[in-house]
């Protein structure tokens, strides 16, 4: 079953991967001291279990995050479809009088080696030592692709998808990746759902016999017939 919007586990999705080694400013969203949002784009630095980013310790925001340092944060595209990566988290700051070190990678992901070296020898030639370290831990993601996942309300009102009834062949290869593969797919209107066959292409399977299996389909959690069309 795809895993749900709001589970942590989202961040080892492809969508989320690609967006938090993108060369794409994020947006940080916090609540100011009276109460009212403010959201400002940022670079960053994804430890693997923390966006990072580095600001100096008396910018207006670091004053705003020791108040109240639950945050939000989107990385997106712009070209269609869009892909987006929502996580909600906790932020904790800590003052530094150097640069932090995943600032400076954080530039030389946006910038590129050159250009991020360019940009902190010119932080460094004014002596700024006011740092602050910002590390954002997620506890809530959600990921949109607009294929595979949509804003929730598209979702609600989609139409649920009809039952497919499927040939004996191919329900019993499901049966049995059910039972015996970890990426199974367990529901078997998923297979049209995700692309995998196209209804005639099921129907055909179930009048042309068994499904056949190769080494180089089993990676895909299930078979595919000779011939047929990848899958997007």
């Amino acid at each position: 079953m795809p895993t749900k919007q709001g589970d942590v586990a989202l961040l080892d999705d492809p969508v989320a991967q690609e967006l938090l080694r993108a060369r794409i400013p994020a947006r940080l969203a916090y609540v100011w001291p009276d109460g009212t949002p403010r959201v400002v784009p940022i670079n960053f630095h994804w430890t693997g279990a923390q966006l990072v980013l580095g600001t100096g310790r008396d910018f207006p925001k670091i004053k705003a995050l020791r108040q109240n340092p639950q945050v939000a944060v989107t990385i997106d595209t712009e070209a269609y479809p869009h892909k987006v990566l929502l996580i909600r988290g906790t932020a904790t700051v800590e003052p530094m009088d150097r640069v932090p070190e995943e600032y400076a990678a954080a530039a030389n992901r946006m910038m590129g080696d050159d250009g991020g070296r360019a940009w902190l020898d010119q932080i460094t030639a004014i002596n700024f030592t006011d740092w602050a370290r910002v590390a954002i831990t997620p506890e809530w993601v959600g990921i949109q692709d607009f294929e595979r996942r949509f804003p929730n309300g598209l979702e609600r009102a989609a139409p649920a998808p009809a039952a497919l009834e499927l040939p004996p062949a191919l329900e019993d290869l499901i049966r049995t990746r059910a039972e015996n593969g970890p990426a199974a797919i367990r529901d078997r209107s998923e297979l049209v759902a995700q692309r995998w066959f196209t209804r005639d292409e099921v129907e055909a399977v179930g009048r042309a016999g068994p499904l056949p299996v190769g080494p180089e389909l089993d990676a895909l959690g299930l078979g595919r017939p000779s011939g047929r069309r990848e899958r997007g």
